[in-house]
């Protein structure tokens, strides 16, 4: 595989379509989206020390944890 493809940020099986994956999944869960962040956080911190790449689930949950501080700002008003 070569080393261009970014599978943290912007994994080819999520980008393949004119939509990416976690835009759609924005637009279908609204308000609840924060949740689904959540959720993919405590995924891959679960799984992180129990699969062969710790590194890029480490990397993911960031990717995930970073969208979920960007959600929460936007609701924030301060």
């Amino acid at each position: 595989m070569s080393d261009s493809i970014d599978l943290v940020n912007a994994p080819p099986h999520y980008t393949s379509s004119e939509v990416e994956c976690i835009d759609y999944i924005k637009q279908q869960l609204g308000p609840n989206f924060k949740y689904y962040l959540e959720g993919a956080c405590i995924k891959y911190m679960h799984r992180y020390k129990y699969k062969n790449k710790p590194l890029e689930d480490l990397k993911k949950h960031r990717f995930y944890l970073d969208k979920l501080i960007q959600e929460v700002e936007m609701e924030s008003p301060f």
